[in-house]
């Protein structure tokens, strides 16, 4: 155990902007699922006290899957009114990791290369699950509010957009 922080690189940088871009879109993905559990008249799915059953009984709820069935459109590639389900799941076990993983063992993420692209590779992978999860929120929450539906070309590019956000660097680009 060491008290030491590590230094500031440009290397440590990048990957700590990562890291906290992620952590902004596995947040952000909790209270889209708070909103629409409150909207839904629903128990919030993200109490702290909450379990994996908890979560499983807000996705499996009638009228959450009532409203997937209004809701015809492909999420990352899988049929949206079959698998609303797994896409929620996924995005909160990816959600978890990110919150409460992924900065584990940075030291070694800082100076091994192949780590740093296996680290990378996993975030992405993460980051992708959340923002599909995200999505399926966001295409469930008009049907039950005033709020506008995001249009076919934002549902089909927003989880490359945001894998490119998380990981790029304004300078990057």
């Amino acid at each position: 155990m060491t008290l030491a922080l590590p230094s500031r690189t440009p290397g440590t940088r990048q990957i700590f902007a990562a890291l906290g871009r992620a952590l902004f879109v596995a947040t952000s993905f909790e209270t889209d699922c708070r909103v629409l559990a409150f909207a839904l008249k629903l128990r919030d799915p993200f109490l702290k006290a909450a379990s994996v059953d908890e979560f499983e009984r807000f996705i499996h709820e009638p009228v959450l899957a009532k409203l997937v069935k209004n809701v015809q459109t492909i999420v990352g590639g899988m049929a949206l009114s079959e698998n609303f389900d797994i896409l929620l799941s996924n995005a909160r076990e990816s959600r978890n990791f990110i919150a409460h993983e992924a900065a584990e063992n940075l030291d070694e993420v800082f100076h091994k290369a192949d780590v740093h692209l296996k680290w990378q590779a996993t975030i992405d992978s993460k980051i992708r699950e959340v923002a599909r999860g995200k999505l399926v929120v966001a295409l469930l929450f008009p049907k039950v509010s005033a709020a506008i539906a995001p249009d076919r070309k934002s549902v089909e590019t927003y989880v490359d957009q945001v894998s490119h956000w998380v990981f790029v660097s304004e300078t990057d680009a």
